[in-house]
Formats: C-alpha cells, sequence, structure tokens
C-alpha cells in the first residue's frame, strides 16, 4: 500500500483550492449591472408552503427557510420566507425564489458545482463586484448545487465588491 507523504498531500490540497479559487474568481466577471430589478414594494413576504410530488412520491415542506437578496443598490433588500423540502439545496430554493418574483436568475458552472452569476440584473463583474452567499451568517465552501439546506436557515445573497478593489 502506497503512503502519501504529509507534506505531499498538502501541497496537492493546496494546488486544488488555488485552482478553484482562480476559476471562481474568473467565471462570470463581464457583463453591465442595471440594479433597478431587484427592489419590491413589500420587502417581507412569506410564500405559503406548497407540497409536491418527485419521483411520484408526495414531499412536504418540512419547515421554511429565510432567503435575503441585498444587491447593495442602496433599495430594501428582498426578504421571503420559503418552504424547504429534505434535500433542497441554495440552487433548488433560489430558483422558486427569483421565480416567485420574475427575477433573473443564472448560474456559471465552476469546477466543484454551480455558482451565482446573475440575479435580477446584478451580474458578476460588474463594478468588480460579484454574488456571495451565507448562510445563518457563515460563507459555506460548497457550491450552491451541492449545499443542503434546512428549516430555519437564513440564505443571504450579497452583491460584493472585490477585495483589494
Amino acid at each position: 500500500m502506497k503512503r502519501i507523504s504529509h507534506i505531499g498531500f498538502t501541497i496537492t490540497m493546496l494546488g486544488m483550492l488555488a485552482v478553484g479559487l482562480v476559476a471562481f474568481s474568473v467565471l462570470g466577471f463581464f457583463v453591465d449591472r442595471d440594479i433597478t430589478q431587484l427592489s419590491v414594494a413589500t420587502p417581507q413576504v412569506t410564500v405559503p408552503q406548497q407540497g409536491g410530488r418527485v419521483a411520484g412520491v408526495s414531499v412536504e415542506p418540512i419547515g421554511q427557510a429565510s432567503v435575503i437578496i441585498d444587491d447593495k443598490s442602496g433599495a430594501e433588500p428582498l426578504q421571503v420566507d420559503f418552504p424547504v423540502t429534505p434535500g433542497m439545496t441554495v440552487y433548488d430554493i433560489m430558483q422558486r425564489v427569483t421565480q416567485a418574483f420574475d427575477l433573473n436568475y443564472e448560474v456559471a458552472q465552476g469546477p466543484l458545482g454551480y455558482l451565482t452569476k446573475t440575479i435580477g440584473s446584478a451580474t458578476n463583474g460588474t463594478n468588480d463586484s460579484y454574488w456571495q452567499y451565507a448562510i445563518n451568517d457563515r460563507t459555506p465552501v460548497e457550491p450552491i448545487n451541492t449545499r443542503v439546506i434546512h428549516p430555519g436557515d437564513v440564505i443571504r445573497f450579497t452583491f460584493v465588491q472585490q477585495k483589494g478593489q
């Protein structure tokens, strides 16, 4: 059985992390920004819980999570409570929220999964800014299509300026 040295393993992991960070930095930073679509008259909205069917099996909501979208335009952030079903990811809930509010929503395929590219009319790369998400005030390392959410989670998308700019 071949053993990998600790130094070799550390170098390999750092290399993989660097490749992922470079790919994240390069993806989707090339479109103009018009953030007027993110303003809503009523910033707090509760969507009624709805069940559904997946592969013929009934899937009932197990609770709600809050989604906050802040484009940093000065307008009140969009805040909505939305039903959570078992196994739902950040990507799943964002598709439903943006569809419910008729907001443009685009993702880019990164080396490990989906990255948010556009919400409303705010697109990565505009004014050296990009979409960042946090769950319960912590920034996850998982891409949005693999990060499972739970009842009570607060998912915040913020359009932030790249550090050093």
